[in-house]
């Protein structure tokens, strides 16, 4: 069953930066993270594929040439997340996890980019990706 949850621009644009930061740049430290917890690498691939999945739903490349092109259409307003329904809720649950952690450590950050302003990135990608999940009728497991 399909996610079919609709994002606006600015949802989009934040994610796209949170998963871009978590995939690209940051993700020797992930996938060390993943490892130290126990997580082999088949989940791991499986895990990169949803992510992948979903920066597809995003329109992260298309966009991105669309904007290096000036064409009208790298203004689209709104984007449809189609993956499944329980990829899209892990996908954000790990999303919101990194967040989370890009909050607390300075890792990598944009030279221009003060530590009070990575904060806030990152609290708004969490904040967003709790938004996402509450609409999913996600609710975590409690030990």
């Amino acid at each position: 069953m399909s996610a079919a949850l609709t994002i606006g621009q600015e949802q989009r644009d934040t994610l796209q930066s949170l998963m871009a930061y978590r995939l690209f740049l940051c993700h020797e430290v992930r996938l060390k993270r993943l490892g130290a917890e126990g997580v082999g690498v088949e989940e791991i691939a499986l895990q990169f594929s949803d992510d992948m999945r979903f920066m597809q739903d995003i329109g992260w490349l298309e966009r991105w040439l669309m904007e290096k092109l000036d064409m009208p259409e790298a203004e689209q307003g709104e984007f449809e997340l189609t993956m499944p329904r329980e990829n899209l809720v892990a996908t954000l649950v790990r999303a919101r996890a990194d967040a989370r952690l890009g909050i607390a450590d300075a890792i990598k950050r944009t030279p221009t980019e003060t530590d009070e302003e990575r904060r806030a990135r990152f609290q708004v990608a969490e904040q967003i990706c709790d938004e996402l999940l509450a609409r999913l009728d996600y609710r975590e497991e409690t030990p």
